[in-house]
C-alpha cells in the first residue's frame, strides 16, 4: 500500500510516498480501510515538529479521515473505532481498546 511518510522534520514537501506492507491485526484490533484523510494545521504543526505530541521518525502523519472497516477478527467486537494518527495510508490497525465502542 502506498503511505505518506514523513523522515525528516521540516515543511510538508519533506514528505515522501513510500510502498509500506498492509498492517496486521492483533486479536481484538480491526483493519481500518482509509477512504479519505484531511490535512490539517496540526499535521503541519507535527511534520515540523512544533506538535506537542512528537512522534519518532519516521512516523506516518495523518490525524482526521473517513474510514470504513476493511477486516475485523472474531475477538474484536467492535462497531466503530477511531483511529488518531498515521491516517495518511491507505490501512490502519485500529484497536479495540482505545477510542472503540463495542456493540452492544
Amino acid at each position: 500500500m502506498r503511505a505518506v511518510v514523513c523522515d525528516r522534520l521540516g515543511d510538508p514537501s519533506v514528505l515522501k510516498i513510500e510502498e509500506r506492507p498492509i498492517p496486521e491485526p492483533g486479536p481484538t484490533d480491526i483493519v481500518i480501510k482509509v477512504g479519505a484523510a484531511a490535512v490539517n494545521f496540526p499535521d503541519v504543526l507535527t511534520v515540523s515538529g512544533d506538535y506537542q505530541h512528537k512522534p519518532e521518525l519516521p512516523f506516518i502523519p495523518g490525524m482526521e479521515g473517513a474510514a470504513a472497516r476493511a477486516q475485523q477478527p472474531p475477538a474484536a467486537d467492535v462497531a466503530y473505532c477511531q483511529a488518531m494518527a498515521d491516517l495518511y495510508q491507505r490501512y490502519v490497525i485500529g484497536s479495540s481498546g482505545t477510542g472503540s465502542f463495542g456493540t452492544p
